[in-house]
């Protein structure tokens, strides 16, 4: 198919393809006497993932018979340890009370998150590189009988 590109509709189509084609946000162009500036259309952000509130939270702990371990500040999770890259604790793995599960980075400084008592990691609520909030529950423990 033989395009003119002589003509400004056919320009501006090859540039959006070359846009598309590059994953480029923004390009301008200028030719001869001509200039075209195209801008990809924004993707809309996808939609958050519900959190659950405190009271969903204990509900579905209950239902689990499980304990929350809960981040006790601000940062970014880390589920391997910063210095050797080694994961603690699976989930299915059974942990000792003070074991290290996960690290909270904060400010640059690696902050321990330790097992409240001996038990079952039943599920991990947070990914590696999550940013967290206070309070907020980072994985599930079932209590050994």
């Amino acid at each position: 198919m033989d395009t003119d590109f002589n003509r400004p509709e056919d320009q501006a189509r090859s540039l959006a393809r070359i846009l598309r084609e590059e994953g480029l946000a923004e390009m301008e162009v200028e030719m001869g006497n001509q200039r075209f500036r195209l801008r990809r259309r924004r993707e809309p952000d996808p939609l958050p993932t519900p959190r659950l509130d405190g009271d969903e939270v204990e509900q579905v702990l209950e239902a689990l018979e499980g304990l929350a371990v809960i981040s006790t500040r601000v940062g970014v999770v880390h589920l391997s340890n910063p210095r050797s890259g080694t994961t603690p604790a699976p989930v299915g793995a059974t942990v000792e009370e003070g074991q290290v599960l996960a690290w909270i980075q904060t400010l640059g400084v690696h902050q321990e998150v330790r097992a409240p008592r001996t038990g079952r990691i039943l599920e991990i609520l947070v990914a590696e590189g999550d940013p967290v909030e206070y309070g907020q529950a980072l994985l599930v423990l079932q209590g050994e009988d």
